[in-house]
């Protein structure tokens, strides 16, 4: 029986039910299992005791406000993107907000294509992380001891001779070749007999990676 993929977790926080429903229903388009709740001590509870992906909070609330969610999930999760939607935000709101992670700030009244647009590229995100962390995951639990590789052919011989040269050489190295021959292999060869060998080693594949992320997966943002 094959598992049923679960959606990620979005939270609307927002007093008005109609536009709640508005969001909430936005998000669900995308592909997001979305929760509402109308107070920010309901929203607080809830992200810390189940902290969601996203959270879509007014600044406004009846009991405080949108920057107080925001203090919330920067203590219970750093993986969860925040959005604040508001139509009295100030300049000092924004800065404090994207001082606790904020990702983007919205103002109402806000077009719906650009909200969808938002919501489509947190998805993105959201997969993408997800697709990062099951890579680090598998790396982690590989156990990779030194590689001694086992060759016969002379050929292959000669390929590892001048790895072991290229191993000391303080060079990017660039390894080329088919899918299958092992380059992945080569590569860990020469970390692991490298003055770097206690360092971190990280593979990435880049044919996994959406083009509009790989830049900032490889460089930051």
């Amino acid at each position: 029986m094959i598992e049923p993929r679960l959606k990620p977790v979005l939270f609307v926080v927002e007093d008005d039910p109609d536009m709640a429903e508005l969001l909430a229903e936005l998000a669900k388009t995308t592909g997001f299992d979305t929760k509402i709740f109308l107070t920010t001590e309901q929203a607080k509870q809830a992200i810390h005791l189940n902290p969601p992906a996203i959270v879509l909070t007014d600044l406004r609330l009846p009991d405080g406000d949108g920057l107080s969610v925001l203090h919330c999930v920067k203590r219970s999760s750093l993986d969860t993107y925040t959005v604040l939607i508001t139509g009295y935000a100030t300049l000092d709101d924004a800065i404090q907000g994207f001082k606790m992670g904020l990702y983007d700030l919205i103002t109402k009244p806000f077009d719906i294509a650009q909200m969808t647009a938002l919501l489509q590229r947190l998805m993105e995100q959201v997969q993408h992380r997800k697709s990062m962390l099951k890579l680090k995951t598998r790396l982690a639990q590989l156990d990779d001891p030194q590689l001694q590789p086992i060759c016969q052919s002379p050929k292959i011989k000669q390929v590892y001779q001048l790895v072991q040269q290229v191993c000391q050489m303080d060079v990017p190295v660039l390894i080329e070749g088919e899918t299958g021959v092992g380059k992945g292999v080569l590569a860990k060869y020469i970390h692991q007999h490298s003055p770097r060998a206690q360092g971190a080693y990280f593979e990435i594949n880049c044919a996994a990676v959406p083009a509009n992320l790989i830049e900032s997966e490889l460089f930051g943002h």
